[in-house]
Order: C-alpha cells, then sequence, then structure tokens
C-alpha cells in the first residue's frame, strides 16, 4: 500500500509539472485517489464503528413485548370490573399488579362487541404469564358472577354452526349438480368445470372443520375459558426490527 501511495504521489508530481492549465481535471481526480489512499483506514473504520455503536445501541436499549387477546365480554364490562378482578390473588413472579394494570390497555366496539385485551411488558415471558393471569382472573371472575358472561354464548355458537353446515351442504349439492350437467352437455366448459370443482373442494374442506367444531360442542359443554377466550397471540416485539 506505502509503495501505491508513492508512486500516485509521483504521478501526482510528474503531472502538476507537466501542463496544469489543460490538466486540472486529471489532477484534481490523483489528488482524490491520494487522499483515499493515504486515509483508507480511516475511511473503512469509522462507518464500521459507528455501525457497531448504533447496533449495540438499540440491541441493548429496553424493549417492549406485547401481546393480545381477543375476549367475549364488552370494554364497558372489563373496564368497569377488571381491576376487582385482578384483586385479591399473587401475581406471577416477577410481576405486581400495578405492572400488568399499567401496561394493560382494552378496546372494544359497544356494550355487545368483543373486546380485546393488550398487554405491553418488558420480556416475552413476562407477557405470556401476565396475559394468562388476566385471562385466569377473568375467568374466576365469571365463574362467581362477578361478570357476567354473554348470554347463551354455546347456544349460540351451535345454532350459528347449525345454519353453516345447512348452507354449506345446500351450496354443495348445488354444486355437485352443476359439475354433472357440466359434464353431461354436449359443450364441455372445462375452465367453468375447474372453477366449479375448486369452489366444491374448498367448501367440503370447511364443511368438515364446522361439522367436527359441531360435534364438539353437542358432545361436552365448553369450559368458560372457551367461552370467553375468543383467540390469543403470541408475544412480539413492539417498536424494533425482529432482526435485533
Amino acid at each position: 500500500m506505502d509503495a501505491a501511495i508513492s508512486e500516485l504521489k509521483i504521478l501526482k508530481a510528474s503531472a502538476m509539472t507537466g501542463a496544469p492549465e489543460n490538466d486540472s481535471e486529471q489532477i484534481s481526480l490523483i489528488d482524490l485517489v491520494v487522499t483515499i489512499a493515504e486515509n483508507w483506514v480511516l475511511i473503512i473504520t469509522v462507518p464500521l464503528l459507528v455501525g457497531a455503536a448504533v447496533f449495540t445501541f438499540l440491541y441493548l436499549e429496553p424493549q417492549s413485548w406485547r401481546a393480545f387477546a381477543t375476549v367475549n365480554l364488552s370494554s364497558f364490562e372489563l373496564d368497569r370490573m377488571l381491576p376487582e378482578a385482578l384483586e385479591g390473588t399473587p401475581p406471577p413472579s416477577g410481576l405486581s399488579i400495578v405492572e400488568i394494570e399499567s401496561g394493560l390497555t382494552t378496546t372494544g366496539g359497544g356494550a355487545t362487541d368483543h373486546s380485546r385485551l393488550e398487554l405491553v411488558l418488558d420480556t416475552p415471558s413476562a407477557v405470556e404469564a401476565g396475559m394468562s393471569f388476566v385471562l385466569q382472573q377473568l375467568v374466576a371472575a365469571v365463574d362467581r358472577d362477578a361478570i357476567p358472561p354473554s348470554a347463551e354464548s354455546a347456544l349460540a355458537r351451535r345454532q350459528e354452526l347449525e345454519q353453516e353446515v345447512t348452507l354449506r351442504n345446500s351450496i354443495i349439492q348445488r354444486l355437485t349438480e352443476a359439475l354433472e350437467d357440466n359434464s353431461d352437455s354436449g359443450e364441455f366448459d372445462a375452465t367453468t368445470y375447474a372453477q366449479l370443482a375448486s369452489t366444491l373442494n374448498e367448501l367440503l374442506f370447511t364443511l368438515d372443520a364446522k361439522q367436527r367444531e359441531l360435534e364438539e360442542l353437542s358432545a361436552t359443554p365448553p369450559s368458560t375459558m372457551q367461552l370467553l377466550v375468543i383467540e390469543t397471540t403470541e408475544p412480539s416485539r413492539l417498536g424494533r426490527s425482529p432482526s435485533l
């Protein structure tokens, strides 16, 4: 590298003594190359150090994690009864009721709509344990009638499933007849046949899932947790790239 820099300096000196009035662009380019060659370590090292410092800062900076749960209660019921539901039982190890309450928010769309719980804490394990604790306390509150559950939730779900199964069976029957008519007709339409077959296959697949759920609801009464908790999510980073 030193030999190359020396050669560039000699080239620079010869260019400057040659014809500077006609060679200003070449001299400027040589100056730039010499400067880069003399300071290449600094030019490479500084961006790397800055990037490493930024990455380390973001990696070590305290971050928040969150999880969601959708429950079969209105936001009004949750806001009114949640503080009472969380009292009286020790929280998970490492957490306090104050931490859970400060990191917990509820959203909903009225007195009869489902509500969404969001819990934000410092670690994924804390979020998971905290959300589990909140849901267990809500279930306990429902079981002791501190929070009234939505009326006839299991019956309403069974009726909904029965209607869906009946509707899907009717559509499947009509699609099957349409496929038979299309194959038996003199003018066979391959595109229409493929579309009908794809729709029929999708309906049959979803019908099986609906029928299994209906059988489970009819066979065994659902628990309070099954009635209350509609959906939960795994803890995820809040406001941070997943790669960090």
